[in-house]
């Protein structure tokens, strides 16, 4: 399913963008439970895959997949007929815990003491790769945002990459922790952190309806070009920042009263965000 324009840009008109959603899931786990699930590969993972693929990966990796896994199960996609999607991955502040236990490392041990899986395990990139890896995807895979804004990056990277190819689609996920993990100098968490994730399939699935829409509102161009004003304001506002949580319990919400759902929110530099949610229940009886 395309983007479809819904106007073109004028001086005085805002532009929308519209998404198709083909499959939603979540996850929502405890550090203990998450590291429970290391040795526990998707059904769906490429032949061959090792199943010490989840040893050293961040614990926001191995959620992104299970938020997937969750949303694949539930809409029954077959993976192999999506080999050329693209996968875009938004963490928040991703191997944030193991980079504060490998500077201790390095100050004590020096470089033989820090583990050379640091870099492809816990950076931006890392969510993305392995779920690209999973998946057998020969789309590009990025990593966005990796701050407190990553949610604005993640959509806006999905509408981007998905006009593309309008052949073709997008795994999007994002994860974070709330609240965030407190380690000690030996690195172990200090706190009882929660990590969020979610994860949805924007395009074509070769399904006869689909279970959401992505609604991408961008503000006119005389509001950020000709009037440095408004520009000015929009920039600078304090708005309210939506969070991954806030999500995947409008997501909970949604399946436990099986009723759609829907969330509202605008990025920091303007463009408004519509994400609405049919149930499963109802989905299952549009597409049966």
């Amino acid at each position: 399913m395309p983007i479809v324009p819904k106007h073109q840009s004028t001086p005085s008109r805002s532009t929308e963008l519209e998404m198709g959603i083909a499959a939603w899931g979540y996850s929502r786990l405890s550090l203990a439970e998450i590291n429970g699930l290391r040795r526990r590969l998707p059904r769906w993972a490429v032949e061959g895959t090792s199943g010490h693929f989840f040893k050293y990966s961040d614990e926001q990796t191995i959620l992104a997949v299970q938020a997937l896994d969750h949303a694949i199960e539930r809409h029954g996609i077959d993976v192999r007929k999506q080999e050329n999607f693209a996968v875009i991955a938004a963490p928040r502040f991703v191997g944030r815990a193991s980079a504060a236990v490998t500077f201790q490392r390095f100050l004590r041990d020096g470089a033989s003491g820090v583990s050379p899986h640091i870099i492809p395990q816990h950076s931006l990139h890392s969510v993305s790769g392995a779920i690209s890896v999973l998946l057998g995807c020969h789309g590009p895979n990025v990593g966005v945002g990796g701050g407190p804004k990553a949610l604005d990056d993640a959509f806006l990277a999905a509408a981007t990459l998905f006009e593309q190819d309008a052949g073709a689609g997008v795994w999007l996920t994002c994860t974070a922790w709330d609240p965030e993990p407190v380690v000690d100098r030996q690195g172990n968490c200090t706190n009882e952190p929660l990590c969020h994730a979610f994860a949805l399939a924007v395009g074509s699935c070769n399904m006869q309806s689909r279970p959401g829409t992505i609604r991408l509102r961008f503000p006119s161009a005389t509001a950020l070009t000709n009037d440095q004003s408004t520009a000015n304001s929009v920039a600078d506002k304090a708005m309210p920042e939506i969070r991954v949580a806030e999500i995947v319990s409008e997501m909970m919400r949604t399946d436990s009263r099986k009723m759609p759902g829907n969330l509202r929110w605008q990025m920091s530099w303007g463009a408004t965000v519509e994400l609405d949610l049919t149930t499963q229940a109802a989905y299952r009886s549009l597409a049966a």
